[in-house]
Protein backbone atom coordinates (compact mmCIF):
# COMPACT_ATOMS: atom_id res chain seq x y z
CA UNK A 1 0.00 0.00 0.00
CA UNK A 2 1.49 3.83 -1.19
CA UNK A 3 2.18 6.22 2.07
CA UNK A 4 0.23 9.07 1.42
CA UNK A 5 2.65 11.64 0.80
CA UNK A 6 0.97 14.81 2.34
CA UNK A 7 1.51 12.85 5.95
CA UNK A 8 5.80 12.37 5.01
CA UNK A 9 6.76 15.18 6.88
CA UNK A 10 8.59 17.15 4.17
CA UNK A 11 9.80 20.01 5.12
CA UNK A 12 11.26 23.22 3.35
CA UNK A 13 13.64 24.60 5.88
CA UNK A 14 14.44 28.21 5.08
CA UNK A 15 17.25 29.27 7.15
CA UNK A 16 19.04 32.84 7.63
CA UNK A 17 21.48 34.63 10.22
CA UNK A 18 20.69 36.88 12.92
CA UNK A 19 22.86 39.53 13.78
CA UNK A 20 22.84 38.17 17.44
CA UNK A 21 23.22 34.88 16.35
CA UNK A 22 26.26 34.72 13.83
CA UNK A 23 25.65 31.14 13.07
CA UNK A 24 22.50 28.63 11.89
CA UNK A 25 22.90 26.34 14.75
CA UNK A 26 23.26 23.07 13.52
CA UNK A 27 25.30 20.07 12.58
CA UNK A 28 25.67 17.50 10.46
CA UNK A 29 26.52 13.69 10.93
CA UNK A 30 27.24 11.11 8.12
CA UNK A 31 25.10 8.50 7.34
CA UNK A 32 26.57 5.03 6.64
CA UNK A 33 24.78 5.64 3.07
CA UNK A 34 23.48 9.13 1.98
CA UNK A 35 21.68 11.07 2.75
CA UNK A 36 23.45 12.48 5.76
CA UNK A 37 20.80 13.65 8.71
CA UNK A 38 21.11 16.69 11.29
CA UNK A 39 22.80 15.77 14.12
CA UNK A 40 22.05 18.65 16.75
CA UNK A 41 19.82 21.84 16.67
CA UNK A 42 20.82 24.59 19.03
CA UNK A 43 18.43 26.01 21.38
CA UNK A 44 17.05 29.25 20.20
CA UNK A 45 18.99 29.33 16.93
CA UNK A 46 18.07 30.30 13.30
CA UNK A 47 17.55 26.48 13.10
CA UNK A 48 15.06 25.85 15.72
CA UNK A 49 12.95 28.13 14.48
CA UNK A 50 13.00 27.39 11.20
CA UNK A 51 11.54 23.84 11.27
CA UNK A 52 15.00 21.70 11.81
CA UNK A 53 14.79 18.77 13.90
CA UNK A 54 17.38 16.14 15.37
CA UNK A 55 18.37 13.18 12.97
CA UNK A 56 16.00 15.09 10.15
CA UNK A 57 17.72 13.54 6.34
CA UNK A 58 18.57 16.25 4.44
CA UNK A 59 17.43 15.94 0.84
CA UNK A 60 18.87 19.32 -0.87
CA UNK A 61 20.35 22.03 -0.71
CA UNK A 62 18.84 25.16 -2.26
CA UNK A 63 17.00 22.57 -4.86
CA UNK A 64 20.25 21.00 -5.29
CA UNK A 65 19.91 17.15 -4.61
CA UNK A 66 21.97 15.98 -2.07
CA UNK A 67 20.56 12.76 -1.69
CA UNK A 68 23.12 10.64 -2.60
CA UNK A 69 26.54 12.58 -2.10
CA UNK A 70 29.33 12.16 0.36
CA UNK A 71 29.33 13.64 3.75
CA UNK A 72 32.30 16.03 2.86
CA UNK A 73 30.63 16.94 -0.56
CA UNK A 74 27.38 17.96 1.30
CA UNK A 75 29.96 19.72 4.22
CA UNK A 76 31.04 21.98 1.35
CA UNK A 77 27.74 22.91 -0.34
CA UNK A 78 26.28 23.90 2.44
CA UNK A 79 29.82 25.89 3.29
CA UNK A 80 29.90 27.44 -0.63
CA UNK A 81 26.13 28.50 0.07
CA UNK A 82 27.02 29.84 3.52
CA UNK A 83 29.69 31.73 2.16
CA UNK A 84 27.85 33.46 -0.47
CA UNK A 85 24.81 33.81 1.18
CA UNK A 86 23.06 34.80 4.58
CA UNK A 87 20.39 32.11 3.94
CA UNK A 88 20.22 29.04 3.24
CA UNK A 89 16.73 26.62 2.29
CA UNK A 90 17.25 22.69 3.40
CA UNK A 91 14.49 19.80 2.17
CA UNK A 92 14.08 17.87 4.88
CA UNK A 93 12.01 14.67 5.93
CA UNK A 94 11.46 12.73 8.80
CA UNK A 95 13.94 9.36 8.85
CA UNK A 96 11.14 6.89 9.56
CA UNK A 97 8.64 8.56 6.59
CA UNK A 98 12.20 8.40 4.62
CA UNK A 99 13.01 4.37 5.38
CA UNK A 100 9.12 3.66 4.59
CA UNK A 101 9.25 5.23 1.45
CA UNK A 102 12.41 4.16 0.42
CA UNK A 103 11.61 -0.15 1.07
CA UNK A 104 8.36 0.77 -1.08
CA UNK A 105 10.33 2.33 -3.52
CA UNK A 106 8.02 5.11 -3.71
CA UNK A 107 9.30 8.57 -4.96
CA UNK A 108 8.88 12.02 -3.57
CA UNK A 109 6.51 14.88 -5.11
CA UNK A 110 7.77 18.49 -3.43
CA UNK A 111 4.34 19.86 -3.88
CA UNK A 112 3.41 18.04 -0.62
CA UNK A 113 6.24 19.56 1.38
CA UNK A 114 5.63 22.04 3.71
CA UNK A 115 7.80 25.41 3.70
CA UNK A 116 9.23 27.05 7.33
CA UNK A 117 10.77 30.35 7.37
CA UNK A 118 13.25 31.70 9.67
CA UNK A 119 12.12 34.94 10.86
CA UNK A 120 14.56 37.70 9.65
CA UNK A 121 15.29 39.01 13.35
CA UNK A 122 15.27 36.78 16.35
CA UNK A 123 12.03 36.19 17.96
CA UNK A 124 11.06 38.08 21.04
CA UNK A 125 11.15 35.12 22.98
CA UNK A 126 14.50 33.94 22.00
CA UNK A 127 15.95 37.28 23.15
CA UNK A 128 14.64 37.24 26.55
CA UNK A 129 15.65 33.90 27.24
CA UNK A 130 17.59 33.74 30.11
CA UNK A 131 20.97 32.29 29.70
CA UNK A 132 22.51 29.64 31.75
CA UNK A 133 19.24 28.62 34.08
CA UNK A 134 18.26 24.93 34.62
CA UNK A 135 14.13 25.02 34.92
CA UNK A 136 11.88 22.83 36.55
CA UNK A 137 8.88 22.01 34.33
CA UNK A 138 5.90 20.15 36.07
CA UNK A 139 3.37 18.65 33.80
CA UNK A 140 -0.03 16.96 35.16
CA UNK A 141 -2.75 15.33 32.34
CA UNK A 142 -6.37 16.45 33.13
CA UNK A 143 -8.84 14.04 32.34
CA UNK A 144 -9.19 14.82 28.53
CA UNK A 145 -5.41 15.04 28.37
CA UNK A 146 -3.72 11.86 26.16
CA UNK A 147 -0.41 12.98 26.01
CA UNK A 148 2.08 15.28 28.08
CA UNK A 149 2.72 17.56 24.98
CA UNK A 150 5.80 16.89 23.90
CA UNK A 151 8.11 14.68 20.98
CA UNK A 152 11.61 13.79 22.34
CA UNK A 153 14.31 11.84 20.57
CA UNK A 154 17.59 10.62 21.22
CA UNK A 155 21.04 12.13 20.32
CA UNK A 156 23.32 9.91 18.12
CA UNK A 157 24.28 8.41 20.62
CA UNK A 158 21.32 6.87 22.01
CA UNK A 159 22.27 8.27 25.75
CA UNK A 160 20.44 11.00 27.54
CA UNK A 161 17.30 12.77 25.45
CA UNK A 162 16.05 16.07 23.91
CA UNK A 163 12.78 17.76 23.60
CA UNK A 164 12.21 17.31 19.36
CA UNK A 165 8.93 19.47 20.08
CA UNK A 166 6.36 20.97 21.66
CA UNK A 167 2.60 20.69 20.65
CA UNK A 168 0.61 23.46 20.78
CA UNK A 169 -2.16 23.68 22.85
CA UNK A 170 -1.17 21.07 24.87
CA UNK A 171 0.27 21.19 28.48
CA UNK A 172 3.64 21.48 27.96
CA UNK A 173 2.83 24.69 26.64
CA UNK A 174 1.50 25.51 30.39
CA UNK A 175 5.45 25.26 30.85
CA UNK A 176 8.61 26.69 30.48
CA UNK A 177 9.45 23.53 28.50
CA UNK A 178 11.40 24.60 24.78
CA UNK A 179 11.92 22.85 21.67
CA UNK A 180 16.05 21.35 21.83
CA UNK A 181 15.55 21.10 26.05
CA UNK A 182 18.47 18.23 27.28
CA UNK A 183 16.48 16.17 29.90
CA UNK A 184 18.69 16.37 32.88
CA UNK A 185 15.94 14.57 35.31
CA UNK A 186 12.47 12.69 35.34
CA UNK A 187 10.79 12.96 38.92
CA UNK A 188 13.94 13.90 40.72
CA UNK A 189 16.05 11.21 38.91
CA UNK A 190 19.10 11.74 37.34
CA UNK A 191 19.24 10.60 33.79
CA UNK A 192 21.24 12.42 31.48
CA UNK A 193 23.78 9.05 31.39
CA UNK A 194 21.08 6.56 30.93
CA UNK A 195 20.17 4.61 27.38
CA UNK A 196 17.41 6.72 25.78
CA UNK A 197 15.54 3.53 26.06
CA UNK A 198 15.07 3.47 29.67
CA UNK A 199 14.39 7.16 29.51
CA UNK A 200 11.72 6.28 27.00
CA UNK A 201 10.55 4.02 29.51
CA UNK A 202 10.33 5.86 32.68
CA UNK A 203 8.21 8.47 30.27
CA UNK A 204 5.60 5.28 29.70
CA UNK A 205 6.01 4.92 33.71
CA UNK A 206 4.99 9.18 34.17
CA UNK A 207 2.29 8.79 31.50
CA UNK A 208 0.62 6.22 33.65
CA UNK A 209 0.61 8.45 36.73
CA UNK A 210 -0.39 11.43 34.63
CA UNK A 211 2.36 13.81 36.11
CA UNK A 212 5.87 14.18 35.35
CA UNK A 213 8.48 16.71 36.71
CA UNK A 214 11.18 17.55 34.65
CA UNK A 215 14.49 18.74 34.66
CA UNK A 216 15.78 20.44 31.70
CA UNK A 217 18.55 23.23 29.98
CA UNK A 218 19.23 24.37 26.59
CA UNK A 219 21.60 23.20 24.66
CA UNK A 220 24.34 26.35 25.29
CA UNK A 221 23.63 25.98 28.98
CA UNK A 222 24.18 22.32 28.70
CA UNK A 223 27.73 22.77 27.27
CA UNK A 224 28.65 25.75 29.45
CA UNK A 225 28.04 23.73 32.36
CA UNK A 226 30.00 21.28 31.06
CA UNK A 227 32.85 23.02 29.90
CA UNK A 228 32.89 25.01 33.57
CA UNK A 229 32.50 21.56 35.77
CA UNK A 230 29.32 23.01 36.73
CA UNK A 231 27.10 20.00 38.01
CA UNK A 232 24.10 19.06 36.05
CA UNK A 233 22.39 17.34 38.69
CA UNK A 234 19.66 19.70 40.48
CA UNK A 235 20.90 18.88 43.90
CA UNK A 236 24.62 19.58 43.07
CA UNK A 237 23.62 22.60 41.12
CA UNK A 238 21.98 24.09 44.11
CA UNK A 239 24.48 23.37 46.60
CA UNK A 240 27.11 25.05 44.04
CA UNK A 241 28.40 28.67 44.12
CA UNK A 242 27.07 28.73 40.85
CA UNK A 243 23.57 28.71 41.54
CA UNK A 244 24.10 31.15 44.55
CA UNK A 245 25.18 33.78 41.70
CA UNK A 246 22.91 32.34 38.60
CA UNK A 247 23.19 34.49 35.95
CA UNK A 248 20.55 35.98 34.28
CA UNK A 249 21.64 37.17 30.55
CA UNK A 250 19.67 36.88 27.92
CA UNK A 251 20.74 37.52 23.95
CA UNK A 252 18.78 40.68 24.53
CA UNK A 253 20.61 42.04 27.65
CA UNK A 254 24.20 41.10 28.38
CA UNK A 255 23.59 42.65 31.82
CA UNK A 256 24.52 39.70 34.64
CA UNK A 257 23.41 41.28 37.42
CA UNK A 258 19.85 42.15 36.90
CA UNK A 259 17.94 40.87 39.40
CA UNK A 260 15.58 39.02 37.66
CA UNK A 261 15.41 36.75 34.42
CA UNK A 262 13.59 38.78 31.87
CA UNK A 263 11.97 35.32 29.94
CA UNK A 264 8.28 36.02 29.81
CA UNK A 265 6.07 33.30 31.04
CA UNK A 266 2.60 32.72 30.39
CA UNK A 267 -0.26 32.68 33.47
CA UNK A 268 -0.33 29.05 35.17
CA UNK A 269 -3.02 27.93 36.59
CA UNK A 270 -4.17 24.76 38.89
CA UNK A 271 -7.49 24.16 39.97
CA UNK A 272 -8.54 22.93 43.01
CA UNK A 273 -11.87 21.63 44.14
CA UNK A 274 -11.64 24.29 47.04
CA UNK A 275 -9.84 26.64 45.17
CA UNK A 276 -7.16 27.85 42.63
CA UNK A 277 -3.38 28.89 42.27
CA UNK A 278 -2.32 30.70 39.75
CA UNK A 279 1.33 31.75 39.10
CA UNK A 280 2.89 34.58 36.20
CA UNK A 281 5.07 36.86 35.73
CA UNK A 282 3.91 40.51 36.27
CA UNK A 283 3.64 43.64 39.16
CA UNK A 284 2.13 42.23 42.82
CA UNK A 285 1.00 45.61 42.96
CA UNK A 286 -1.92 45.05 39.91
CA UNK A 287 -2.93 42.09 41.40
CA UNK A 288 -6.71 41.65 41.92
CA UNK A 289 -6.80 40.19 45.38
CA UNK A 290 -8.11 40.60 48.90
CA UNK A 291 -4.44 40.94 49.97
CA UNK A 292 -1.18 42.08 49.11
CA UNK A 293 1.60 40.46 50.57
CA UNK A 294 5.23 41.75 51.16
CA UNK A 295 8.52 40.95 53.16
CA UNK A 296 9.09 43.51 55.58
CA UNK A 297 12.71 41.71 55.18
CA UNK A 298 12.98 42.86 51.46
CA UNK A 299 13.65 46.87 50.89
CA UNK A 300 12.94 47.11 47.20
CA UNK A 301 9.67 44.63 47.53
CA UNK A 302 8.47 46.97 50.37
CA UNK A 303 9.12 50.18 48.76
CA UNK A 304 7.37 48.87 45.88
CA UNK A 305 4.33 48.19 47.66
CA UNK A 306 4.01 51.40 49.42
CA UNK A 307 5.24 53.90 46.75
CA UNK A 308 2.23 52.46 44.97
CA UNK A 309 0.15 52.19 47.59
CA UNK A 310 0.90 55.89 48.67
CA UNK A 311 2.36 58.22 51.19
CA UNK A 312 -0.66 57.70 53.78
CA UNK A 313 0.31 53.65 53.43
CA UNK A 314 3.45 54.38 54.17
CA UNK A 315 2.92 56.69 56.77
CA UNK A 316 0.81 53.85 58.49
CA UNK A 317 3.48 51.23 58.23
CA UNK A 318 6.46 53.61 59.29
CA UNK A 319 3.91 53.99 62.87
CA UNK A 320 3.35 50.30 62.95
CA UNK A 321 6.75 49.01 62.58
CA UNK A 322 7.82 52.23 65.39
CA UNK A 323 5.12 50.69 68.01
CA UNK A 324 5.37 46.90 67.17
CA UNK A 325 9.44 46.35 65.69
CA UNK A 326 9.44 42.70 66.72
CA UNK A 327 6.10 41.87 65.00
CA UNK A 328 6.04 39.19 62.95
CA UNK A 329 3.65 40.45 60.28
CA UNK A 330 2.13 44.28 60.30
CA UNK A 331 -0.93 44.80 58.31
CA UNK A 332 -2.09 48.30 56.34
CA UNK A 333 -4.70 49.17 54.73
CA UNK A 334 -4.74 49.41 50.66
CA UNK A 335 -4.31 53.02 49.61
CA UNK A 336 -4.37 52.81 45.99
CA UNK A 337 -3.85 49.51 45.47
CA UNK A 338 -6.47 46.84 43.81
CA UNK A 339 -6.72 44.99 46.91
CA UNK A 340 -8.17 45.59 50.66
CA UNK A 341 -5.23 44.86 52.91
CA UNK A 342 -2.04 44.35 52.26
CA UNK A 343 0.35 42.38 54.85
CA UNK A 344 3.81 42.76 55.31
CA UNK A 345 5.80 39.41 56.85
CA UNK A 346 9.03 39.44 58.64
CA UNK A 347 11.16 36.55 56.60
CA UNK A 348 14.89 36.14 56.88
CA UNK A 349 17.16 33.92 54.02
CA UNK A 350 18.84 31.37 54.89
CA UNK A 351 21.55 29.46 52.94
CA UNK A 352 20.74 25.69 54.84
CA UNK A 353 18.35 24.42 52.02
CA UNK A 354 15.97 22.84 55.22
CA UNK A 355 16.10 26.25 56.97
CA UNK A 356 14.54 28.08 54.02
CA UNK A 357 12.40 25.69 53.50
CA UNK A 358 10.85 25.36 56.89
CA UNK A 359 11.46 29.57 57.07
CA UNK A 360 8.89 29.54 54.03
CA UNK A 361 6.28 27.39 55.35
CA UNK A 362 6.35 29.14 58.25
CA UNK A 363 5.94 32.89 56.37
CA UNK A 364 3.51 31.19 54.28
CA UNK A 365 1.30 29.44 57.14
CA UNK A 366 1.19 32.78 58.82
CA UNK A 367 -0.18 35.04 55.64
CA UNK A 368 -3.11 32.07 55.25
CA UNK A 369 -4.03 32.26 59.08
CA UNK A 370 -4.51 36.12 59.20
CA UNK A 371 -6.11 36.19 55.09
CA UNK A 372 -8.51 33.44 56.72
CA UNK A 373 -8.78 35.44 60.04
CA UNK A 374 -10.02 38.51 58.53
CA UNK A 375 -12.96 36.45 55.98
CA UNK A 376 -10.53 37.13 52.71
CA UNK A 377 -10.72 34.37 50.04
CA UNK A 378 -7.47 35.37 48.15
CA UNK A 379 -4.17 36.55 48.01
CA UNK A 380 -1.12 37.13 46.17
CA UNK A 381 2.65 36.17 47.18
CA UNK A 382 5.48 37.25 45.74
CA UNK A 383 8.05 34.71 44.71
CA UNK A 384 10.29 36.09 47.96
CA UNK A 385 14.06 35.25 48.39
CA UNK A 386 14.50 34.86 44.88
CA UNK A 387 15.57 38.47 43.93
CA UNK A 388 19.07 40.14 45.35
CA UNK A 389 19.26 37.19 48.16
CA UNK A 390 19.32 34.45 45.48
CA UNK A 391 17.85 31.42 46.86
CA UNK A 392 16.94 28.39 44.72
CA UNK A 393 14.55 29.18 42.19
CA UNK A 394 13.40 25.78 42.69
CA UNK A 395 12.94 24.98 46.79
CA UNK A 396 11.35 28.93 46.72
CA UNK A 397 8.51 27.29 44.38
CA UNK A 398 8.40 23.94 44.96
CA UNK A 399 7.74 25.23 49.03
CA UNK A 400 5.46 27.84 48.50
Amino acid sequence: MAIELNNVKLRRCQLCLWSNYPKLGFTLAPALLPPHIIEHVESNSPAAAGGLRIRDVVLAVNDKNVSEVSFDELKNIIKNVQDNDDHIELLIMDPDFYKRLKKKNQSIDLKFAKTIKTPRTMPIDYQNFPKHQPRTCEIYLNTNDTSFGFQTVNPLTNIGMFIQDIFPNSPATKTSLRKSDRIIEIDDEFVDNMSSTTILEKFHTAKVKRHVKLYVVDTETYEFFQSNNIPLSSKEYRQSSRAKKSSTKSYNNEDERSPLPSYKFERVCATFKRGKIEIEMGDITMQKVDVIIGSSSSRLLRKAILKAAGNQIQTAYDLELKNHPNSILIETLSGALPCKQIFFVKWKPDNDEKVLEQSLVDLISTVVQNVRSHNFTSFALPAIGCGKYHCSIDIVVKTM
